[in-house]
C-alpha cells in the first residue's frame, strides 16, 4: 500500500472510532491551527460593551439592532497540534451580561508554569489573537488591548478604546470619544461630539470633529478639523511635532498658538509675533469665543481655514 493511501485510510479509521477533531479547532492552508471561540448576546438600545484583551486586534463594525456578536480567533504558531491545544487551553475568555453591560476578557493564563515553550507563549510568542465584534450602531463601546490594533466602524455611541502599542481608528463615532494610545497613530475620520486623544508617540489626526478637542501627544503631529461650534476650551499639545488645526470659517473662537522652536503660519487675521525661535498667534475668530489653545514643544503651528 502507498504511503498517501495509508495515511488516508488511517484517518478514515480514527474519525470512525471518534477520534476526529473538534470543529472549532482546524489548521490553514500555511501550517497553522486556529481555534475559535463565539459568543452572540442580547442587546438594547444604549447597551454597553466593555471589551478587554491582555494582547491582539480588535475589529468592531456594526449590524442589524438587538445582537452583540463577539468571535475571537486564536492562531497557533507552532508544528504540532497537541503543542496548539496546551496554548488554546491556557487562553481563558470570560463573558458575562448584566442588563445592559455587556464584559468580555480574554488573557493567557500563565498559571504556575514558567521557563522553557511555556514561558516563551506566556510573552506572546506564537499565539495571534483577533477579536471581531458585531454590535448595532446604537452601543456604547469600552475597548482596551495591551497591545494591537484597534479599528472601528461607523458607531452612533460614545467610544472610550486604548491600546498599549498599536494604531487605532474610527471611521465615525456619533456619540464623544475618549482614545489613547501608549505608543501608535489615533485616526478618527468624523466626531459628531467631543473628543478627547492620548498618544505618547504617534501622529493624531481627527476630521470633521463637532465638538470641542483635547489633544495630548509625547512626540507626534496633530492634525484637527474643528467643524462644529464648541462650547468649551479646546487644548492641542506636543512636545515634538506639528500642530494644525483646520476650522470652520464661521466658528467663533478665541486662539492661541505657541511654538517654542518653529514656524506660526494662519489663514486668519491673527496676530503672528516671535522673538528668535519662539513664535505666537493670537486672535478672536468672528468676535470671539471658546478658546482654542495651541502648544508646541519642538515644531510648527498652523491655524488654517477649512
Amino acid at each position: 500500500m502507498r504511503p498517501r493511501l495509508r495515511l488516508r485510510v488511517f484517518s478514515l479509521l480514527l474519525a470512525a472510532l471518534g477520534f476526529a477533531a473538534p470543529a472549532a479547532v482546524r489548521a490553514d492552508p500555511e501550517g497553522d491551527i486556529t481555534h475559535t471561540i463565539k459568543r452572540i448576546f442580547e442587546a438594547a438600545p444604549g447597551a454597553v460593551l466593555h471589551l478587554e484583551i491582555d494582547q491582539g486586534e480588535i475589529e468592531v463594525q456594526t449590524r442589524g439592532e438587538g445582537e452583540v456578536f463577539v468571535e475571537i480567533q486564536l492562531t497557533a504558531d507552532v508544528n504540532a497540534r497537541a503543542d496548539a491545544k496546551e496554548l488554546f487551553d491556557a487562553y481563558v475568555a470570560d463573558f458575562e451580561q448584566r442588563g445592559s453591560e455587556i464584559y468580555v476578557r480574554a488573557r493567557r493564563d500563565g498559571g504556575e508554569r514558567s521557563g522553557g515553550r511555556w514561558g516563551r507563549w506566556r510573552e506572546g510568542a506564537g499565539l495571534g489573537v483577533r477579536v471581531q465584534v458585531r454590535v448595532p450602531r446604537s452601543v456604547h463601546l469600552d475597548v482596551n488591548t495591551g497591545q494591537g490594533n484597534i479599528a472601528i466602524g461607523s458607531v452612533e455611541g460614545n467610544v472610550f478604546a486604548r491600546t498599549g502599542h498599536g494604531g487605532l481608528t474610527i471611521a465615525q463615532v456619533g456619540g464623544d470619544a475618549d482614545l489613547g494610545a501608549g505608543s501608535g497613530n489615533i485616526e478618527v475620520g468624523r466626531a459628531l461630539g467631543d473628543i478627547k486623544a492620548n498618544s505618547g508617540a504617534g501622529n493624531i489626526t481627527l476630521r470633521r470633529v463637532g465638538g470641542l478637542v483635547e489633544v495630548n501627544v509625547g512626540a507626534g503631529d496633530i492634525y484637527a478639523e474643528m467643524t462644529g461650534q464648541p462650547t468649551r476650551p479646546s487644548r492641542l499639545n506636543t512636545g515634538a511635532g506639528n500642530i494644525t488645526v483646520a476650522l470652520q470659517s464661521d466658528i467663533r473662537a478665541s486662539v492661541v498658538a505657541v511654538t517654542n522652536v518653529g514656524t506660526a503660519q494662519t489663514d486668519f487675521p491673527l496676530r503672528t509675533h516671535g522673538q528668535w525661535m519662539r513664535k505666537h498667534i493670537e486672535g478672536r475668530l468672528n468676535g470671539g469665543g471658546p478658546a482654542v489653545i495651541v502648544n508646541c514643544g519642538i515644531g510648527n503651528v498652523a491655524i488654517r481655514r477649512l
